[in-house]
Order: C-alpha cells, then structure tokens, then sequence
C-alpha cells in the first residue's frame, strides 16, 4: 500500500509539474521556454519570469549553481567599435598553413563545423590559404589602439573577407565598419557568419588572441531544400609571434572550435557536441 500510495504522489506531482509547463501564446512565447528548458535540472522548475530575471547583457542567461544556461543566439549583439585587434606588425598579406590536429565528441558536426567557417578538402590534409590584415580607417569606428612595451601603436584586424575567399575560392560580403556578420555564396548557397559574443586579448609580450560565438546560417539541404538552419561555433583563438629557423618573422596559433546544440536559438553553451583543435602558422607573403 506504502509503494501504490507513493506511485499515486510521484503521478501527481509529474502531472502537475507537466501542466505547469504548458505554453500558451498569451503568456510567453517558444523561445523563452527552451531558454527554461536549457536552464534548469531534472525535477528544478523556473517560471518565464525568472528566466528573464537571470538573462544578463547580450542575451545571456547567466549560469546559476546546480541550475547551467544558455545563450540567445538570436538576439545577442557583440559591443559596436570592437573587433579583434592584432600586431601592427601584422598589416598586410600571409601565407597560412593550417593542421587540424584533434577531433573529440561528434566529428560530423565538428567537420561541418569546420566547412561552414571556410574549411576545404579533408580535415586530414594540411590546410593552406593567403589571409589579411589591415589597418581599419578612422572613419570605420574601430578602436584599435593598443600598448605594447609603453608605446602606443595602432593595431590590424584581419579581413574576413578576403580571407573565406582564400579558403573556399567564394564570393563572400563584409566590411571592416561591420566585422560582425560575414556573407558568402556556397554552392549557390548563402552562409552567414554573425559573431554574438567576443572577448579580446590585446597584443602584449605574452601574445595575444580571441574567443567568438558565431551564429552559423546555412541552407538546411537534403529534402529540407532551401530551408535555413542556424548552428552555434565558438572558435578560440591564442597567438604568439615568434622566428623560424632562417630568422624570418612567423605567428604561431593554436586554435579550439566548440560546436553546440541549438533548440529555437537557444544554444547550451555549457555543454559542446564537439571539439576540434587546430595550430596554424603564418610566414610574410
């Protein structure tokens, strides 16, 4: 009787708590409910309003202890007149050469990942491409000034641009007063990379690099035709310069790509489906 008795409760309580989760459109719509979804646990139960009450700037739902969160992909906006800033030094034209050196988790998704940011070929083969820097106009907004050794110098940033049509032989859009969304034609189909989140480590004697979120948009193919689908990639970047064996300038990267599930723009952040690592290496063109 005590087992039938808690059997009846546990019922109970499951329908209760799925009819206090039921989403009418009067009250709050789809996308706030996912974000309660990716922001509680097992048996936790958070009302619209307290979601919106932990959502923090740029679309943020800021994680709690026990609890986790997510991130608005949809909504979110990187702070205007920011990009990622890099040597003086660099302005100008570079030979890359790019290694995918390990994939960990779903490799399909860290692959098409990949592709999606300018990858070609196979993630085996060594990778090389030309890539940019210039040094943004006055006129662009960008702040670029940086202190290095006391001084101060006006720093680059790279040319997405220029660089996706290196990789992917493309037709890309993209303008330094804009750095946030780039635009490009793949196989007659348009990708748009929009970045959502940035943080910047200026160049110092310890190096220098960049963490992003991007917002990938891509036809969904297959039988879903035209249809468009939106994933989340965080790409993390560190650099250092340093010399090869004949004394000529290089900048060595190591580089992290997270790839995360998406539900309604929603993305759990806290919880990447794949990871791949990869180093780079830029001589002067």
């Amino acid at each position: 009787m005590k087992r039938l008795s808690a059997i009846i409760t546990l019922s109970l309580w499951y329908t209760s708590s799925v009819h206090s989760l039921s989403i009418s459109s009067s009250s709050f719509d789809r996308r706030q409910a996912i974000k309660g979804i990716l922001s509680t646990s097992t048996g936790v139960l958070i009302s619209s309003d307290s979601v919106l009450a932990l959502e923090g700037k740029g679309g943020t739902v800021t994680r709690v202890e026990g609890i986790g969160g997510g991130f608005d992909i949809t909504s979110s906006k990187t702070e205007p007149g920011k990009d990622v800033i890099y040597p003086a030094s660099m302005a100008g034209i570079w030979n890359v050469r790019r290694v995918v050196t390990s994939i960990e988790g779903d490799s399909g998704q860290a692959e098409l990942a990949w592709r999606n940011l300018g990858g070609t070929g196979s993630v085996k083969d060594i990778e090389s491409f030309q890539t940019q820097f210039i040094v943004p106009p006055s006129s662009s907004g960008i702040e670029n000034q940086y202190v290095f050794d006391g001084e101060t110098f006006q720093g680059c940033v790279l040319d997405r641009g220029f660089e996706i049509a290196s990789r992917k032989q493309c037709k890309s859009t993209w303008g330094v007063d804009n750095p946030d969304v780039l635009i490009y034609d793949k196989d007659g189909s348009e990708v748009e990379i929009a970045v959502v989140q940035r943080k910047i480590e200026l160049p110092s004697e310890k190096g220098f690099g960049y963490s992003e979120l991007y917002r990938v948009t891509s036809s969904a193919g297959g039988i879903f035709g035209d249809s468009k689908v939106q994933r989340a990639v965080k790409v993390q970047r560190r650099y250092r310069r340093a010399l090869d064996e004949n004394g000529n300038r290089i900048v060595e990267g190591l580089e992290i790509q997270k790839t995360f599930r998406v539900l309604d723009g929603v993305a759990g952040i806290e919880m990447p489906t794949s990871t791949m690592k990869s180093s780079l290496k830029f001589r002067e063109s």
